[in-house]
């Protein structure tokens, strides 16, 4: 009777173009992303500043901060605390070097901060948005490379150990390649109806056993799409305390523990991704308790929707995705990796299984 009524509460859980001229050689040709002034950096021209930071505080809202790769690399941590374009000549040559693994390569305080055609490297963090207390919301990080760094993109809301969805977020990542980072590729925590698209993101490697994540998010209604997530030591995509996130046509593959795992979530939708050659390619908890705690009144609790994923082969039958359903959490340990034998005590299940990888393009 009790093995019937834990399958019953496992299944409930179940712009315009323009060319700029005058201060640069010909041959120089910017992109202006924003209707505000224009400022350079690094360049020939007369007026040009020294430094981005110069730049940044120089700049009013609504400006554009074009940096030149002719003085690359920066060795800065940029600060921004304005509504700003700020974009590299060329993503490949226009590079931010801190020259060890410390600081920021762009701190962002502010709403409508555009960051692109950048290479950021040897940086703690490559991009860093908001904090506690702090907001950053409707912010586009794309085209740029990120390497070597500790984390690569990083969006915090709020305490991160308070059950709670903050109004911030609507931000984009999209497009960017970040690879051999220590703690995680990218990672949202709190926010709300951020966009991960189009990202490259491998060779996250954690470290003491912990971490290792190439996207790891939280928070309500974020999209995770169209990523190409691989060679990351523990997991490909972490969803955690999230709630109607759609994880949808991402090529996950080669991961060192899962390629993806979920935690305490609620309506979620995993629909039309590759999982290919990861040690283990998805998994999933629920502790009671602490979803009740998260989700209070407004969220209801209802269980992931997995439908049309690819598992490695062609599948006829239903993929049963194991998991572990507890009140408290406490033995969820068992789940994230730090015993070898899993328990599990309950399946969910993609019923339509992908009978061919999709061509997913990043």
């Amino acid at each position: 009777m009790k093995k019937i009524i834990g399958i019953f509460v496992c299944m409930l859980l179940i712009g315009t173009v323009l060319p700029v001229s005058g201060t640069v050689m010909e041959e120089k040709v910017t992109i202006l992303l924003s209707s505000g002034d224009t400022l350079y950096v690094g360049g020939s021209g007369p007026n040009n500043y020294t430094t981005i930071q110069e730049a940044v505080d120089a700049a009013t809202e609504g400006d554009t901060v074009y940096v030149y790769d002719d003085s690359s690399p920066y060795n800065e941590s940029v600060f921004i605390s304005k509504s700003l374009t700020v974009q590299g000549e060329n993503k490949h040559t226009t590079i931010i070097d801190r020259g060890q693994n410390s600081g920021k390569g762009f701190s962002i305080e502010a709403d409508n901060v555009t960051i692109t055609g950048f290479t950021i490297q040897n940086t703690g963090s490559g991009v860093y948005m908001g904090g506690p207390g702090k907001t950053a919301s409707h912010n586009t990080i794309t085209e740029n490379i990120i390497l070597n760094t500790g984390s690569g993109i990083s969006v915090y809301y709020g305490d991160p150990f308070k059950p709670e969805f903050l109004d911030y977020g609507y931000n984009t990542i999209s497009y960017n390649t970040i690879s051999n980072t220590t703690f995680t590729g990218i990672r949202v925590t709190k926010g709300r109806n951020n966009a991960i698209i189009g990202n490259t993101v491998s060779q996250t490697h954690g470290i003491d056993g912990q971490y290792g994540f190439g996207i790891d998010a939280s928070g309500a209604y974020n999209n995770i799409s169209h990523n190409h997530v691989f060679d990351n030591d523990r997991f490909g995509i972490i969803l955690h305390e999230s709630y109607q996130s759609t994880v949808y046509r991402n090529t996950i593959e080669n991961n060192g523990r899962y390629g993806l795992a979920i935690g305490d979530t609620s309506s979620n939708t995993i629909t039309q991704n590759n999982f290919i050659d990861n040690r283990k390619n998805a998994i999933f908890t629920q502790a009671i308790k602490h979803i009740l705690d998260l989700f209070p009144g407004n969220y209801p609790v209802r269980p992931t929707i997995w439908n049309n994923n690819y598992w490695n082969q062609p599948r006829t039958l239903p993929v049963l995705i194991p998991g572990f359903i507890s009140y408290s959490g406490i033995l969820e340990i068992c789940i994230w990796g730090f015993f070898k034998i899993i328990p599990m005590n309950c399946i969910q299940a993609d019923w339509h299984p992908a009978q061919e990888p999709y061509d997913i393009e990043v």
